[in-house]
C-alpha cells in the first residue's frame, strides 16, 4: 500500500524573518544575546563601555517585542 503525505497550504507556516537577538541566540546562546544587548545599548548611547567597566547613561524604552511580554 503506497502511502502518500500532503500538506495543506494552511498548514505550512510562513518563514519567520530573524532579529539580531535571533541570530545572537544560534551563534552563541544566551551569553552572545547579552553581548549583542550590550552592543545595541551603548550603540544607542545609554550604555558607556570603558575597558571592563560598563555604565548606565541614560533610561532605555523597551524596543523589542519580547521586552513588551
Amino acid at each position: 500500500m503506497r502511502r502518500g503525505f500532503r500538506r495543506l497550504a494552511s498548514a505550512v507556516a510562513e518563514p519567520q524573518v530573524l532579529d539580531t537577538y535571533d541570530v545572537a541566540f544560534l551563534a552563541g546562546g544566551t551569553q552572545r544575546v547579552a553581548d549583542c544587548a550590550v552592543i545595541a545599548l551603548a550603540e544607542r548611547g545609554l550604555l558607556k563601555l570603558s575597558g571592563p567597566r560598563v555604565r548606565a547613561v541614560g533610561e532605555a524604552l523597551p524596543q523589542h517585542p519580547w521586552s513588551e511580554r
